[in-house]
């Protein structure tokens, strides 16, 4: 089953023109739907050792938007706690 954040960035991107992400290329709310995307699909791993390896390859591919799928991430895990 697809998480609603893979749902709107699959949504979004196959609608805007400036979406492009087999190139890595996105508009200010595609860039920000990936990386909510990415966050949802790292803290829905059932494992630390997981989650680490993905962060890896995440900094691998978009260094620069690290940080930002980590805040994410944390939000994420305290959201479920609430």
């Amino acid at each position: 089953m697809n998480t609603p954040e893979f749902e709107a960035f699959t949504n979004h991107w196959t609608a805007c023109k400036k979406c492009y992400p087999r190139h890595d290329i996105y508009c200010v709310e595609g860039r920000e739907l990936w990386i909510n995307n990415q966050a949802a699909f790292i803290a829905d791993l059932e494992n630390l050792s997981d989650r680490k390896y993905w962060i890896a390859q995440t900094k691998k591919i978009s260094p620069q938007y690290v940080e930002r799928i980590k805040v994410a991430v944390v939000e994420k895990f305290k959201a479920r706690i609430n």
